[in-house]
């Protein structure tokens, strides 16, 4: 007996199971150089300041600025006190006693040595906390003597005009730097001075007990 063979409709006929999507033609892969360009790019873009950078910019700029006024003020107020103690000691007749042989020392001629010797170095180096440090950049457009490097203040004026807010916000950050360079050093100097002042101080104070 034969099969009539099956007609198939147009309308009813099964499609054909499409090939993958990543199959369905050659594989495009970025070149080399099309990677690095936009690594390039990607690294370009992140790396300009932004507004935030800006504000960051000026409150590290003003907080170092105030731990270095606060730095000044202490070395001020502590050098006040070491040199007022020292013309107390002075005028007490303090360095009468110490101002002779050495072999004639007692404790209290020791202790009024040790007293004034201490208060006057540590005066000193606290004199040199507040001694300005005019480190910086040669030219710049923030710091003082930067800005002084330019022959004419239009010079000057036309060189701020010609910068965009990157330039502003990376000035601003390295003097930020600087500043915080300054300002390490000043309480590194206001610390030395505070222990020598603190041994004088500590002296004068077993003199005039004792003495």
């Amino acid at each position: 007996m034969n099969e009539k063979p099956t007609q198939v409709n147009e309308g009813t006929a099964t499609p054909a199971l499409a090939a993958p999507a990543s199959h369905q033609g050659p594989l495009t892969r970025p070149t080399p150089g099309r990677l690095q360009g936009e690594r390039d790019l990607k690294q370009v873009t992140t790396s300009l300041p932004t507004a935030d950078h800006a504000e960051f910019a000026g409150e590290v700029h003003q907080y170092v600025r105030e731990y270095i006024r606060n730095a000044d003020q202490k070395a001020a107020f502590f050098f006040a006190s070491a040199t007022a103690l020292l013309a107390f000691l002075h005028s007490r007749g303090a360095a009468a006693r110490w101002l002779k042989a050495p072999a004639g020392w007692s404790l209290s001629d020791t202790l009024a040595f040790i007293a004034m010797v201490g208060l006057a170095l540590g005066a000193a180096v606290l004199l040199a906390v507040v001694f300005p440090r005019l480190k910086g950049s040669k030219r710049g457009i923030i710091y003082f003597s930067g800005i002084a490097e330019y022959e004419t203040s239009t010079e000057y004026a036309d060189d701020v005009s010609r910068r965009a807010l990157p330039d502003f916000v990376r000035a601003k950050l390295q003097h930020g730097h600087e500043l915080a360079n300054v300002c390490r050093r000043k309480y590194r100097t206001l610390v030395v001075g505070l222990w020598i002042g603190s041994v004088g101080a500590g002296a004068a104070l077993l003199y005039l007990l004792i003495g």
